[in-house]
This record gives structure tokens, C-alpha cells and sequence, in this order.
């Protein structure tokens, strides 16, 4: 609290002299350091007077605001001898990440006047930097009524603490389900916005969350993060960070239907990787170069730089990469006894390393088409029934009714 004791008793005063509905906001990007404020106010004497109620909305991702208030007000009883305020936190949760506009930013907007009426209090809603920028874009009607932002500052020992602990994988936790990428991307928008001097923390910081906002299908997101990765190691003369955000612009510009722009965004970070040594970094570029040509209809020159990617995969030891380029040429077979062949080779290899999500696609979209076009109905249908039995109960349960459909049209032509 010493690093921020101007900010705090700012917040006292705002406790203090604030009458009926008037909304402020802690800037607090480390749920650790917002305990500690909390903490503060009540060890303050401004406790003697202000009736301090704590409400923690994070369990709350799509709400109305105002509506959840309503209930939790009416379920506490106020200190009639204290002036009440409400301490909001975990409002990130239902603010988000994704995108430009949610239910609950829109319900802010449409019914600030409402909750103005009926929750007729000062509030302090606990806010990190990255939620505060999207409520002050998105929801700007009651953005306009806020009467105080106070900034409270972490601690060096902090951002190290917390960098540590999402460098450590958390048992048992799949890595590529959607709301563990959202809330990793909560949590390096939170380390992003405390990083000022550590320039290199700040490029690998931006680097992931253009990755994590990719996941999120958030192109946008994602190249506004690719191109501050970007900006950021040219001043820091860093190649293999450049390599990596211009391999990031290249494959958001395919997926924009850029081609020639991906082209040489990957052509670039191929430079880059082999000017530096980085085999791994080159071998995934020759294959995002690949699928680019593949694209456009270029086969052979696609099937070329599948081949140099393939050899680089091998040489590093990097079996998905590996497994991701034969699938890849299985694709682009004329004989379908070759094709299955080649993706029977990667699905051995997606096996090995336990990747779900792709054993389950290389089944349902390539293998048991293969064998339907060798005739051979029964593997389809065993092809499809497997990959429905490790959908199941998964993230990924999209493929098993997408599989369970094919089963369905499989058996209903073979009717006689």
C-alpha cells in the first residue's frame, strides 16, 4: 500500500463525501492487490463512518447488472447508522475480452438510468487496466457518469510472482479449452498493462495474447497484438520475436484472404528464422507457406514446402509438426489408398502425443472419407465411431455429432 498511499487516500475521500448513485474505479489488475485495498478501507477509520459491502460478481459471465444488484441489496441488511458503499469486484469476468460488444456492456448502457434510480449508492467497481479500456469504448453512456478513476499500481515482485505461475501448467487442465485461453488472456492483458520497462517481457507478453486472441477466432484482437510484438522487437533489434509476429500477421492475413500480404509476412519471418538459426520456426512457416499455396491452387509448389517442412520437423524431433504436414499430403493425393495411407501415418502420431482434437478431426474429415472412397464402409464407420467416443464429454463435441451424422447418411444409404 505504500507504493500507492496518494491513490488510496484518494479512494478514502471519494468514500467518504460520495452521496446516492456515484460510480468510481480502482484500477487493480491482480485480484492479490485488490484484497489489500479492500483490506485498507476497512482498517481505515473512514470504516466508522461508511458502511464498506463487499459484493464479488466473478462467478457471473452474462448478467444484467442492475438486476443482479437489485437481488443482492435486497438480500443485506445496511448499518442504518453508516452511509453504505458498494465494493464491485470480478466485473471482468462478464466485461470480457472477445470482441466489441457483450450483453451485459449493452445492458450497462441501456439501463445506467434505471440502476441510477433503484441503487441509489456510491459504487467502486474493481477493475484491471484492459476492462476499463473496453467499458470506456463500449459502453460509453456510462462510462460519461464515472466521477473518479483511481490508479493503483503492483508491485515489481507481483508481475514476477504471477509470470511464474502461468509459466506452470496446472494439472489436469486442457490446455486448448476456451475458457482456460480466456483466462489466460486476462491474465497477460493484466501482466501486459504493468509491463513499462521490461521491453522483452512485454514482446513475449503481446506475442501470446495475439496467439490466444487467434484461438478466440478475435482477428482483430490478434493482429493489433502481432503488430505491437512487431513494432516492439524492431526497436529491440530482436529477429526471432520479428520472425514470430510477421508469421502471426501472415497467417491472419490468409484467413483475411490476403494472400499475397501473408505471403510476404511468412516470407520475412523465413528469413528471419534461418538467419538466426531457428529450425522449429522455419519448418511451421514452410508449412503456413504451404497452406497458403494450397489455397491458391498451387499444388506443387504447396507439396514442395510441405516437403521441406517435413524434414525440418523430423530433424528437431517435433512429431505434431510432423503428423500436421502428413496429414496435409494425405490431403493432396490423386490415389485415396495413398492419401489413407499417409493419414493413417499421422493419426499414429497424433495417438502417440495424445492430441484429441486432432485424432478426432483427421477421422471425421479425412480418414473416413478415404475410406468411404476406397469403398471401405465398415472402417468408416469405425473411423467415425472412434472419433465420436473421444469427442464425448469434451470440449470437442462438435465432431461427435458431426460423426454421429455421417454414421447416420452411412447406414441409411447402405438400407436396403
Amino acid at each position: 500500500m505504500g507504493l500507492n498511499l496518494d491513490t488510496f487516500k484518494q479512494l478514502v475521500s471519494f468514500a467518504e463525501l460520495a452521496d446516492g448513485f456515484t460510480l468510481a474505479i480502482a484500477e487493480v489488475n491482480f485480484a492479490a492487490d485488490g484484497d489489500l485495498v479492500v483490506q485498507a478501507l476497512r482498517q481505515h477509520k473512514i470504516a466508522q463512518e461508511v458502511d464498506l459491502i463487499e459484493l464479488d460478481l466473478s462467478a457471473n459471465h452474462d448478467y444484467s447488472l442492475f438486476e443482479t444488484l437489485r437481488c443482492e441489496l435486497a438480500a443485506l441488511k445496511p448499518d442504518p447508522q453508516k452511509n453504505p458503499v458498494l465494493l464491485i469486484r470480478g466485473l471482468a469476468t462478464a466485461i470480457g475480452v472477445k470482441g466489441n460488444y457483450t450483453q451485459f456492456l449493452n445492458d450497462l448502457n441501456f439501463r445506467r438510468d434505471v440502476m441510477a434510480a433503484e441503487v441509489p449508492y456510491p459504487m467502486v467497481w474493481f477493475l484491471p487496466t484492459y476492462a476499463i479500456n473496453r467499458l470506456a469504448k463500449n459502453a460509453k453512456d456510462l462510462w460519461s457518469w464515472h466521477s473518479g478513476l483511481f490508479e493503483f499500481r503492483t508491485t515489481r515482485e507481483t508481475v514476477v510472482a504471477t509470470q511464474t505461475q502461468m509459466r506452470q501448467p496446472t494439472p489436469g487442465q486442457l490446455p486448448d479449452v476456451k475458457g482456460v485461453k480466456q483466462e489466460r488472456i486476462e491474465q497477460l492483458e493484466r501482466l501486459l498493462s504493468e509491463q513499462s520497462q521490461d521491453r522483452k517481457a512485454c514482446i513475449d507478453i503481446a506475442l501470446e495474447l495475439g496467439s490466444g486472441y487467434r484461438g478466440l477466432s478475435d482477428y482483430r484482437q490478434a493482429k493489433k497484438y502481432y503488430r505491437k510484438a512487431l513494432h516492439w522487437a524492431e526497436d529491440e533489434q530482436d529477429n526471432l520475436s520479428k520472425a514470430h509476429g510477421l508469421r502471426g500477421l501472415g497467417f491472419i492475413y490468409h484467413f483475411d484472404g490476403e494472400s499475397r500480404k501473408a505471403l510476404l509476412a511468412y516470407e520475412q519471418s523465413l528469413s528471419l528464422y534461418r538467419d538466426v538459426g531457428a529450425r522449429l520456426g522455419e519448418a511451421n512457416t514452410l508449412q503456413a507457406v504451404g497452406d497458403v499455396l494450397q489455397f491458391l491452387d498451387r499444388r506443387q509448389e504447396a507439396l514442395k514446402h510441405y516437403e521441406d517442412a517435413l524434414s525440418l520437423y523430423r530433424d528437431v524431433g517435433d512429431r505434431l509438426g510432423e503428423a500436421n504436414v502428413l496429414q496435409e499430403f494425405g490431403k493432396l493425393q490423386d490415389s485415396s489408398l495413398r492419401s489413407l495411407q499417409l493419414l493413417q501415418q499421422a493419426q499414429v502420431l497424433y495417438e502417440a502425443i495424445g492430441d484429441r482434437y486432432s485424432q478426432c478431426r483427421n477421422l471425421v474429415r479425412f480418414i473416413a472419407k478415404a475410406q468411404l472412397a476406397l469403398g471401405n464402409k465398415t472402417d468408416a464407420l469405425h473411423a467415425l465411431r472412434c472419433a465420436a467416443d473421444l469427442a464425448s464429454n469434451t470440449e470437442f463435441e462438435f465432431f461427435r455429432e458431426d460423426a454421429l451424422k455421417q454414421m447416420a447418411t452411412i447406414q441409411q444409404n447402405a438400407s436396403p
